[in-house]
């Protein structure tokens, strides 16, 4: 059986600036960034060399070699970090190499390897990498400053005015991504720094300097960070069992609510796992069947809000059919059972079984499967002859050769009142066609609306329903990749199940 899995949480993320890097088997530019104020990016954007991903993963490594192009850096050939995305932030000032290798699904490359081990794997290596090279011509900034929240993340996007006794503005700048800011070529003479901080922030304002041959002390600034806007941040990672039991991640992002606009940084600690930079939601993997992944993940905008999404171990074992959905509803005909299969092989037929109690289960139907199929197929039975107000029903399968497995869970069924039921909503995820069942007490207008995560309304459509169970459609080609609810709704009765767009 295929499995899925869903880790909901609240968040936030951070920016960076990149530049692109020559592999041998794709195109760039020199590999330089010219931060001048604090660490830089180094990014391959290249098209990777061919490999077997079945059995392979790529993975960069950055090492600080031993090169006299830059100063201030160690210089001793070091492995400083790894990659699987090719994304490198944060990179303090010097030179480096940076290489691609090719290791297999298993391996884990860390920074701090020995390089003459790794290296031993198949690999390409870019020319020289510089951060504040000497051809970056960055100012002599005699006059910095550093402004951070109360957690000790640096504050980016404050903008920070310099005006002179007289009150005339000198300059003004914006914090990088950790805070910092400077101003070059003053005057000797009294100043006042003026600090406007972004959404989130509030601190002191105003500071004031002396100039003195040139130079001043660093100001340090510090501020504190509203986390009540981190609510409107959400994010979810979603499972997505893949044939021969590997698997992938979807990271679901949202932070529209607070007006985010810059992105997402992504940090992953598992073998082969996105590190980078993202502008919405994206699909990581594959991932092999028992490995677990683990994400950190802020906000450009609001880096003070910061989210890990983890688990230990996923477990994709398939059996001969692989469900995705087993249901037991009741509605006023008797209790409607209905399952959804993504693929089965050598599937003779399913056996419904029922219960009064949970323990002592009788077969009450048997219904054909699709023999060996790739193509998603849903089923149901009406079972009107129950015997108390609580029901209990499971599912198991029957292969041609006449081995039968439980592939389902107990489900529960307490007989209510009259309403309005999404039973089956297939395929999951979908790429473009969602397919749902509903059952309706009564017939009428159906409106079937597609929500995001925020809650907005991205797709509707009306149809008519008969009372029992109706079948419907909705075309979500157009969606972003990521995790929607869809509603039905007769009425004032509406019922609400949740997909995922692939």
């Amino acid at each position: 059986m295929k499995k899925f899995y869903s880790l909901l949480a609240l968040m936030l993320i951070m920016t960076s600036v990149s530049y692109a890097q020559t592999f041998p088997c794709g195109d760039g530019q020199s590999l330089s960034d010219c931060y001048c104020l604090g660490a830089g990016t180094l990014v391959a954007d290249s098209e990777p060399c061919s490999f077997d991903s079945s059995q392979e993963q790529l993975v960069y490594i950055l090492v600080d070699v031993n090169d006299a192009t830059v100063d201030g850096d160690l210089d001793d050939d070091s492995v400083v970090a790894a990659s699987s995305s090719g994304t490198f932030t944060g990179v303090p000032t010097g030179d480096y190499v940076m290489y691609q290798l090719t290791v297999g699904t298993n391996d884990v490359v860390s920074a701090g390897d020995d390089l003459a081990t790794l290296l031993t794997y198949p690999n390409e290596a870019t020319g020289l990498a510089t951060v504040n090279g000497p051809d970056c011509d960055c100012p002599d900034y005699n006059n910095t400053g550093n402004l951070t929240d109360d957690g000790g993340n640096g504050v980016p996007g404050a903008t920070v005015t310099i005006v002179d006794s007289d009150g005339n503005v000198i300059g003004t700048t914006t914090t990088d991504e950790n805070g910092n800011f400077g101003f070059d070529d003053l005057d000797d003479g009294d100043y006042t720094i003026e600090v406007d901080y972004p959404a989130g922030y509030s601190g002191d304002d105003t500071f004031d300097i002396s100039v003195t041959d040139g130079g001043s002390d660093p100001i340090d600034g510090g501020s504190t960070f509203d986390s009540t806007v981190c609510e409107s941040l959400l994010t979810e990672a979603s499972v997505l069992c893949q044939d021969g039991g590997s698997y992938k991640v979807v990271i679901t992002l949202d932070f529209s609510g607070a007006g985010a606009t810059n992105g997402f940084n992504v940090t992953s600690t598992h073998p082969g796992g996105f590190n980078g930079v993202t502008y919405g939601s994206f699909v990581d993997g594959n991932f092999a069947n028992g490995a677990g992944f683990s994400y950190t993940i802020s906000s450009v905008d609001y880096p003070g809000c910061v989210v890990e999404l983890s688990s230990n171990s996923i477990d994709c074992t398939t059996t001969d059919v692989e469900l995705i959905r087993f249901d037991a509803e009741a509605i006023e005909e008797g209790n409607a059972v209905t399952w959804v299969t993504a693929t089965e092989t050598d599937n003779n037929y399913f056996t419904l079984e029922y219960s009064v109690d949970g323990v002592n289960f009788t077969p009450i139907a048997q219904i054909n499967g699709s023999g060996t199929t790739s193509t998603g197929n849903s089923y149901s039975f009406l079972h009107d002859s129950f015997e108390t107000a609580i029901s209990f029903y499971r599912l198991s399968q029957t292969d041609f050769d006449g081995t039968t497995k439980y592939i389902s869970d107990v489900e529960r069924v307490e007989r209510a009142a009259e309403e309005l039921s999404l039973t089956n909503v297939f395929p999951v995820p979908t790429a473009d066609q969602l397919n749902i069942e509903f059952i309706a007490a009564k017939a009428g207008d159906a409106i079937i609306e597609v929500f995001d995560l925020t809650g907005k309304l991205v797709g509707s459509s009306n149809v008519a329903a008969a009372k029992g169970v109706n079948p419907a459609s909705i075309d979500v080609t157009n969606l972003a990749t990521g995790t929607y609810f869809i509603s039905v709704t007769i009425g004032n009765e509406s019922a609400t199940s949740k997909f995922i767009k692939n």
